[in-house]
């Protein structure tokens, strides 16, 4: 017959990261979007790209700094989040 301990603690699914872990990947994504933004509003660096009205438009300079930031919080998340060895 096959005994249960209730008290026995739960494995974590395989695959899931920790609460903390997805707070801190949310807080990652929501810096870069707050840095982008901020980048876009307030430079006006290069060529304009896309005009959507008078005044306003995608600079040259937002492309690339949005591009270079996206690709670090890509980066970070996945250190974040890629289950690693431990000896």
């Amino acid at each position: 017959m096959l005994q249960v301990e209730p008290d026995a603690p739960h494995p974590r699914p395989v695959g899931w990261p920790s609460l903390g872990k997805l707070v801190l990947v949310a807080l990652v994504w929501g810096g870069a979007a707050f840095v982008v933004l901020g980048n876009a509003a307030t430079t006006r660096i290069g060529p304009v790209l896309y005009s959507v009205s008078d005044g306003h438009g995608v600079h040259a300079g937002d492309i690339v700094v949005g591009t270079v930031v996206f690709c670090l919080a890509l980066l970070a998340t996945a250190v974040i989040v890629w289950p690693r060895h431990r000896r």
